[in-house]
């Protein structure tokens, strides 16, 4: 008998096994009644808190009787959480603490059955399951998976004892890995407070600190230079558009090529992510060119977090689809793009944003609420020399904060690397 039995397009050591999972976990189905008492109080898990390098990052509390309809599923201590939808995000956790939780039915909960719970944990996140996972998702705007796909995935099962000697190892090594990257983390968010602190004091006050000033009568603005105006976002667009909702745009609609469609990931804070691409045909793109988005135009997103997301597109693409939640912002004369690019992503807007927020568990705007953002004016030249002013600035900000992000990717690569060699044995604990 060989030293190593064949795995895929690798091999793992003679003394394990290599099974589907659904040999080794039971999927967990427990979940809340519609009879569940109204005032039941728990903390809730949605998929955008939880991820594969740092676990659960928080829960929202609520009381059933507001919780949406997916806060469902019953966890126990132990359990493994992997979402089943939007697989791309890997949002894949241990429930450390199962007093009064509740995760979204978006989420496959894996009972460890004959796995070490913290190995199971480790074996879920690493690349070997969660490539696997996206090969067999279907969608491409929302991927998914059954429990019964996932289930049928081929792992590697060292003995219980191996298990628990991995699981060990990789916690401690994964700890001193992590708290490298909360580290870098921190110098991050530094810098991105900082860039917001210019943003702030350029849209609103301006560059010449002896400017005769005034109240804006905007709570959140405070006093402005005594000859800026101000005015409403509906007042400087000549059109404010959300994308096509429901049946006008859905998965089956997509294609490997044609009209991009920008959506919800590729607008982040000052700038466009264009790592994720998606198409819809040219005959498609004509039933829905109501909602095409230019270079000149600006693109905000409905959904309000930490940040205000909202972009550019590339001159590069030409044109595009914006998806619904991506509202399209066409501007008037009397304001400059890249001035109105920086105002919207500043402190002030943001607090009005938080302001107006809906949604149990992420919260968010609509185009009503949108067009109501009260937006401050300098002349056009002085819009200009802000804009000069602060990408000026941004370029030493943004080569820092590149800096660092290369360093936290390196960090997080080598942490999903040393995961794989030891859950599929090329590197053994000794």
């Amino acid at each position: 008998m060989s030293e190593r039995k064949k795995l895929w397009s690798g091999d793992v050591p003679e003394t394990w096994k290599v099974a589907p999972l659904k040999h080794c976990i039971a999927f967990r189905s427990d979940s809340l009644s519609e009879g569940t008492n109204p005032d039941y109080w728990f903390r809730y898990v949605d998929i955008g808190s939880v991820t594969a390098s740092s676990g659960i990052t928080g829960y929202a509390e609520m009381a059933f009787r507001d919780a949406p309809s997916r806060a469902r599923k019953r966890v126990r201590r132990g359990d493994t959480i992997v979402s089943t939808v939007r697989t791309y995000l890997k949002a894949i956790a241990r429930i450390e603490d199962d007093e009064d939780v509740i995760v979204s039915t978006g989420f496959a909960v894996l009972d460890p059955c004959e796995f070490d719970s913290l190995y199971l944990t480790f074996l879920m996140s690493s690349d070997l399951v969660c490539e696997e996972i996206k090969r067999r998702s279907w969608g491409i705007a929302y991927p998914a998976i059954s429990e019964t796909s996932m289930s049928s995935i081929v792992v590697p099962i060292p003995p219980l004892l191996e298990q628990q000697l991995i699981a060990g190892y990789l916690r401690r090594a994964c700890t001193k890995l992590d708290s490298a990257c909360s580290v870098l983390e921190r110098q991050l968010q530094t810098l991105d407070d900082y860039r917001k602190s210019l943003i702030q004091e350029a849209v609103t006050k301006g560059l010449n600190p002896n400017a005769e000033m005034k109240s804006s009568g905007i709570d959140i603005v405070g006093a402005i230079p005594a000859h800026w105006s101000t005015s409403k976002l509906r007042h400087v667009c000549t059109r404010i558009f959300d994308g096509p909702f429901g049946s006008n745009l859905t998965g089956d609609d997509y294609s490997d090529e044609g009209v991009r469609v920008v959506r919800l990931e590729n607008l982040k804070y000052l700038e466009f992510d264009d790592s994720k691409q998606s198409f819809v045909s040219e005959d498609k793109y004509r039933s829905i060119s109501a909602h095409t988005v230019y270079p000149d135009d600006l693109i905000l997103a409905t959904f309000v977090e930490d940040d205000i997301s909202v972009c550019k597109l590339p001159e590069y693409i030409g044109y595009a689809v914006n998806k619904s939640d991506c509202v399209g912002l066409r501007l008037k004369g009397a304001v400059s793009q890249d001035y109105l690019h920086y105002y919207l992503s500043s402190n002030s807007v943001w607090q009005f944003l938080c302001s107006q927020l809906h949604g149990a568990t992420r919260g968010r705007v609509n185009t009503t609420q949108i067009k109501q953002i009260p937006v401050v004016l300098p002349p056009f030249n002085e819009q200009a020399a802000i804009v000069e002013h602060l990408n000026s600035r941004m370029v030493t900000i943004d080569r820092l904060i590149i800096g660092k992000r290369k360093q936290l990717e390196t960090l997080r690569a080598q942490r999903q690397s040393l995961i794989y060699e030891y859950v599929t044995g090329k590197r053994r604990v000794v």
